[in-house]
């Protein structure tokens, strides 16, 4: 699970194969989070809440598992 480090919206990544889950009800909508070198990081798609265009995510830690029960990703992870 990551978060907006902007306004904190989850979502998940899947590290080992570089893929963001952008929608808890739609697992269609996602999108690479690979980028080559010297290539700018910008995601196809703002951020779900702050719609940001220039977002970026950070893992959310163990204690904030409480906010991903309770979230829209609950359900992943339980």
């Amino acid at each position: 699970m990551v978060e907006c480090i902007n306004c904190k919206c989850q979502y998940i990544h899947d590290f080992e194969h570089y893929v963001l889950f952008y929608n808890p009800q739609n697992l269609e909508q996602h999108f690479l989070t690979l980028f080559e070198e010297g290539e700018k990081e910008q995601y196809p798609l703002p951020c779900r809440e702050c719609n940001k265009s220039d977002w970026d995510f950070k893992d959310i830690n163990s204690k904030e598992k409480t906010n991903v029960l309770n979230g829209e990703w609950g359900w992943a992870i339980r």
